[in-house]
């Protein structure tokens, strides 16, 4: 199926008052991407930057280990995906976890959704902090745990 655009130059003054069109150019604001937010915040991240002067030493540096760091075309990449800088990790979640693609999923899905794109020393265990502590999937998932039996008396005791 193909579908053409009608821009306004395609239209004639009349076509457009038979229809009753209002053409009204207006501005588009775009807005950036999670990765492009991500790939903003990695070029000015103190930390990166600290880790991008001292990639040639062994060791960690503020729990990052720089064995696993290398600087790709002024981005920190950290053990081969996006490294995410401890301010945006909150956000990157977040995003992934309420979006539409997994949408408030359990935390494998979520953290194997995370884990595609970014990486971070804390990857596993913030996930499953965000996770454990939203409010949506707490109030609308199951408990797996088993119902209160009955309450049972206390023997009174001998004196």
């Amino acid at each position: 199926m193909n579908q053409t655009v009608l821009t306004k130059n395609m239209l004639s003054d009349e076509v457009i008052k038979d229809l009753e069109i209002n053409a009204v150019e207006q501005e588009v604001e775009v807005t950036a991407t999670l990765a492009d937010v991500v790939a903003s915040a990695n070029k000015l991240d103190p930390v990166f930057e600290g880790i991008r002067k001292s990639k040639r030493s062994k060791g960690k540096l503020e729990g990052w280990s720089l064995a696993s760091c290398e600087d790709v075309q002024g981005l920190l990449m950290y053990k081969g995906r996006l490294a995410v800088p401890h301010s945006m990790r909150r956000q990157v979640i977040q995003e992934i976890h309420n979006g539409m693609e997994v949408g408030h999923s359990g935390l494998k899905k979520t953290y194997v959704a995370v884990r595609a794109s970014y990486r971070w020393p804390t990857n596993y265990e913030d996930t499953k902090r965000y996770i454990d502590n939203c409010h949506d999937c707490r109030r609308a998932k199951p408990r797996h745990e088993a119902p209160a039996g009955l309450l049972t008396p206390l023997p009174i005791p001998n004196m």
